[in-house]
């Protein structure tokens, strides 16, 4: 007892551009290593990853399972990346999914998923539009989600983060929604306070009481460090009753 046992192991292959053009899985079956899947890349020339091609292995022989490809913009943003599935009937790759993304400049502004019905076409399903500061700091995140019975999309949740002078995060939000457009209960906000050197002194959570129209806290957590900025404590707390704090 205590000695240890072969589980798993995996092996990278690499071209001469130290471009990863394989990686192999296995798993120990109690006498022997048997493989379990190969995935295989293609790159283009600027070394961005075009196709992945994952293959298991059964019977013999390679078996397609998935694969996915991807498409960038000049700035070597990736623009697209489409799922496919493997249709031993039809032979072919079938797809099953793509994620869309636009960009300013080199900042994402907005991520879009779609999924792919039987005949090939795009129906939306969910998206994430983000905003950032002069400095290219994230400010806000909106997550939708696409109601086909109204061909609109809903807003999930919303997050959003204030800075500081020394761009530190020291306000930050999460708002969720029902349906329609009523905020949910548990919009949250989370405050820290930070030294001199960009360490976390002092984070606290708060939930807000819609019935009162106050935020109450629920959790905070305390910290200090040595003199190189090492964490050398650290305590939580969570809120108890009358706004009092239980170790």
């Amino acid at each position: 007892s205590g000695s240890f046992k072969n589980y798993a192991s995996a092996h990278a292959v690499y071209n001469s551009r130290n471009d990863m053009i394989k990686y192999f899985s296995y798993s120990y079956t109690g006498s022997a290593w048997g493989i379990d899947y190969i995935d295989t890349n293609t790159y283009d020339a600027r070394h961005n990853l075009l196709t992945s091609v994952e293959q298991t292995w059964g019977k013999g022989k390679w078996h397609n399972s998935y694969k996915d490809s991807m498409a960038y913009d000049a700035s070597n943003n990736l623009l697209m990346e489409r799922t496919y599935g493997w249709d031993s009937v039809k032979n072919d790759w079938v797809a099953s999914g793509q994620n869309l993304n636009t960009y300013s400049g080199s900042l994402i502004t907005q991520y879009l998923f779609q999924s792919i019905d039987t005949n090939g076409n795009a129906q939306n399903s969910m998206k994430q539009s983000y905003s950032y500061n002069s400095k290219g700091k994230m400010i806000k995140q909106v997550s939708e989600e696409w109601i086909p019975r109204l061909s609109s999309w809903f807003t999930e949740k919303i997050d959003s983060t204030v800075y500081n002078s020394t761009d530190d995060t020291s306000v930050s939000y999460s708002m969720q929604f029902y349906a329609g457009s009523v905020p949910a209960t548990n919009l949250r906000r989370h405050i820290n306070v930070y030294d001199t050197h960009g360490n976390t002194l002092f984070a606290l959570s708060q939930l807000y009481d819609s019935v009162h129209t106050v935020f109450i806290n629920t959790a905070r957590g305390t910290y200090t460090y040595n003199s190189f900025d090492q964490l050398s404590s650290e305590t939580y707390e969570l809120a108890g009753p009358a706004g009092s704090w239980l170790d």
